[in-house]
């Protein structure tokens, strides 16, 4: 019985079960778990979706009005307890045992340490992706499960930013033939576009950006710093200055996109790539994720001297690769 299997049987039994997210979840691990949830929901089983960050506003269509903007860690014991999207059991601020006897882990970023009872891990570009095909055993085995509106707007949410809007080079043609089903589903697809909209502040803060920028033409690696200062005074937001990355990685020449945030008392790294393991790079700094898309959280007193060692790390690892082509 492969993981796939085991997960259909183990909840065609139990009635409730919750669902978690990685910290401060992005727009695949939120799609994975409304869709997810709605086919829970239409097995009609008890489903409860535990955030330990309050989830942003623009996500009120697909996650409810009702949930937004709020925490909900519950105190109840689950039959079940799915962690979606989510590599390492220390990014999820709770207990997981403490929830549920029977955890059940999805996931989509390899390389990593498995944990749980039932651990399914797939190196595939989004998260949702894995949800999609659950779904579709789950409704290919006779269980009382749709596709919905409301399902495919979810995954086909989490899909195209975990693809970067399908700009990714490890978009594969099975990343589009399900995206293509989504659509005939009615993925609301006008919702998603307004979801990627910059806000006006990021226009400000991206001139502070761009003046601090550095750029390695050997090893084209680009790599600025932004400051709590610098969000303060352009009246943005630390989402704004995430969204930075996007920006960066698409410059032209650019193999390595490296973006430092110096915000809440630590220092958020984003990396992006077309061709090198930013993950395996990440990893030496407490962080991790995908080959082509990583990053890390990290405390220190200077946000340059880390800086610093980050751009060494990736340049020594794009030398490694060379390298290794060369033999």
């Amino acid at each position: 019985m492969d993981e796939q299997q085991e997960i259909i049987q183990s909840i065609i039994d139990v009635n409730n079960i919750a669902i978690v997210m990685h910290d401060n979840p992005d727009s695949d691990a939120i799609g994975s778990a409304i869709a997810l949830e709605n086919a829970l929901k239409q097995m009609n089983k008890q489903v409860t979706i535990i955030t330990q960050n309050k989830i942003k506003k623009k996500y009120l269509d697909v996650f409810g009005k009702n949930r937004v903007n709020k925490i909900n860690i519950p105190n109840d014991f689950f039959d079940i307890l799915f962690v979606l999207d989510c590599s390492e059991e220390c990014r999820i601020n709770l207990d997981i045992r403490d929830y549920s006897n029977k955890i059940i882990v999805i996931d989509h970023h390899s390389g990593f340490e498995p944990y749980g009872d039932i651990y399914w891990c797939e190196d595939v570009i989004a998260n949702s992706m894995l949800i999609y095909k659950l779904i579709k055993m789950m409704m290919d085995v006779g269980l009382n499960v749709l596709l919905n509106s409301k399902i495919a707007t979810a995954l086909y949410m989490g899909i195209r930013s975990d693809s970067f809007n399908f700009r990714n080079p490890n978009v594969t043609p099975e990343t589009h033939e399900i995206c293509s089903e989504l659509l005939k589903y009615s993925a609301d697809t006008e919702y998603i576009n307004e979801l990627e909209k910059y806000s006006r502040g990021i226009l400000k803060l991206e001139i502070f950006a761009f003046n601090s920028l550095l750029y390695d033409e050997h090893y084209k690696i680009i790599y600025t710093i932004i400051t709590k200062d610098m969000i303060d005074s352009t009246h943005s937001t630390f989402e704004d200055a995430s969204q930075i990355i996007d920006v960066l990685k698409l410059i032209k020449n650019v193999d390595v996109a490296l973006l430092f945030i110096s915000a809440k008392g630590k220092i958020y790294i984003k990396a992006r790539s077309t061709k090198y393991n930013v993950s395996k790079v990440m990893k030496q700094f407490g962080g991790g994720g995908h080959k082509l898309a990583a990053g890390a959280v990290c405390c220190s007193d200077s946000s340059y001297s880390l800086m610093n060692s980050v751009v060494k790390a990736m340049r020594l690892e794009i030398e490694n690769k060379k390298v290794g082509k060369k033999k």
